[in-house]
């Protein structure tokens, strides 16, 4: 009848809490593999009565033997019983017995009483900084615009961990001043570590008050050539970067001068991809501009290793291209070089060699060609390149 399967769920549900109880008292509740166990079939109450009262081990062995299980399986699991029974014995010596107590009124009490001494103006202060921490890291920093007020000239530069203080951020009419006591300093000086970072701060300040005008162009173009003059080409780097968005965005500069410097730039780090896409960009006004062209010239002659021309264009760079062709005459000189002495044998005029390598003429750089020529292992005899003995030399290098 229903009512009997009432009463035979309750008490198999009656059964399996004190099973789990009798477990959790010894410790096994989770060593037990209750997957290997049936739920547990009570036919009279005195079983009922037995699961209820937690009785040890004799209670339980009717589950624990069950028939579905292996012998070797049986053996295991009254194993682990009877160790989980020693080690809990052993946890228990000398005090009282520990049967599982519901947590009354009063002591929910006392442990709210001991929580309220964090309830301290100290700890809401707390609460408070630590509401500031979360509204700081959430500020969208796009949408925030500082208006300084700053009169130094000289600031070093940090990075942002939190909104600025517009008492430590210079405006612009300030930032001009600074911008002309950094350089008149540099040039008297050719510190370029304290310059960099005086450029640095300025253009922070830039930033947190959203100024992205001429004035702007021309603190990051400055500090671009500032960068280039001292081979610092992560920086130049940074400075071309939001250069391309500012001139991107109409406001006037030296555009054509940092294209230029664009593409020689990608093909020194070998930039493939961003240098077609800039050559793609290029309108047919802009590659007929002196400083483009010239690039345009370098890439061509360095891709076909046409060190002739190569070493021509060098000579005759524009602004300041020549710091990043630099960059690519050491690999293109020990190609000329290979070449010279495959294609002239048994020996060429030093003179021609200086010329070809993109050397100053050989006898006004005693530290320049033959120098190179004698790292390069190569045999040189009364002014005159033994490019005959010196070709495995060149070659292998």
């Amino acid at each position: 009848s229903c009512a009997g399967d009432s009463k035979r769920l309750e008490r198999m549900e009656g059964s399996l809490r004190a099973l789990i109880q009798l477990h959790v008292r010894r410790g096994t509740l989770q060593s037990t593999p209750w997957h290997l166990m049936q739920v547990p079939q009570l036919a009279t109450d005195e079983a009922a009565r037995k699961f209820s009262k937690g009785l040890p081990e004799s209670s339980t062995k009717s589950t624990l033997t069950n028939q579905n299980l292996t012998r070797k399986q049986k053996r295991k699991l009254l194993k682990q019983e009877k160790i989980a029974a020693a080690l809990e014995a052993k946890k228990n010596k000398g005090k009282r017995s520990k049967n599982i107590s519901l947590v009354t009124s009063a002591e929910m009490a006392k442990r709210r009483k001991r929580l309220n001494r964090f309830d301290s103006e100290d700890a809401a202060a707390g609460d408070e900084r630590w509401t500031a921490v979360v509204a700081t890291a959430d500020q969208d920093w796009d949408e925030l615009i500082v208006r300084g007020t700053s009169t130094s000239l000289e600031k070093r530069y940090l990075r942002l961990t939190m909104a600025p203080d517009p008492a430590t951020v210079r405006p612009v009419p300030v930032l001009r001043r600074a911008l002309t006591h950094v350089k008149k300093r540099y040039d008297n000086e050719h510190d370029y570590a304290w310059a960099c970072d005086q450029f640095k701060a300025i253009r922070q300040d830039l930033t947190v008050q959203h100024v992205n005008d001429e004035f702007a162009v021309g603190v990051y173009e400055e500090h671009a050539r500032l960068a280039l003059e001292n081979d610092d080409l992560n920086e130049f780097n940074q400075c071309q970067t939001q250069l391309r968005k500012l001139y991107a965005h109409g406001v006037a500069g030296s555009a054509v001068e940092f294209t230029a410097y664009r593409i020689l730039y990608y093909l020194h780090r070998d930039l493939i991809a961003d240098l077609s896409r800039t050559l793609l960009q290029l309108s047919v006004d802009e590659r007929r501009e002196a400083a483009i062209a010239h690039a345009l010239a370098v890439c061509e002659s360095y891709s076909q290793g046409n060190f002739i021309k190569f070493f021509a264009l060098h000579r005759a760079s524009p602004h300041m291209s020549a710091f990043l062709v630099d960059h690519l005459v050491p690999s293109m000189r020990s190609a000329a070089l290979r070449a010279l002495c495959v294609a002239f044998k048994p020996s060429l005029p030093l003179d021609y060699v200086a010329r070809a390598l993109g050397f100053a003429h050989y006898e006004d750089a005693s530290g320049g060609l033959r120098d190179y020529l004698n790292e390069k292992k190569c045999v040189v005899r009364d002014n005159v390149l033994m490019t005959k003995e010196s070709a495995l030399q060149s070659i292998a290098k």
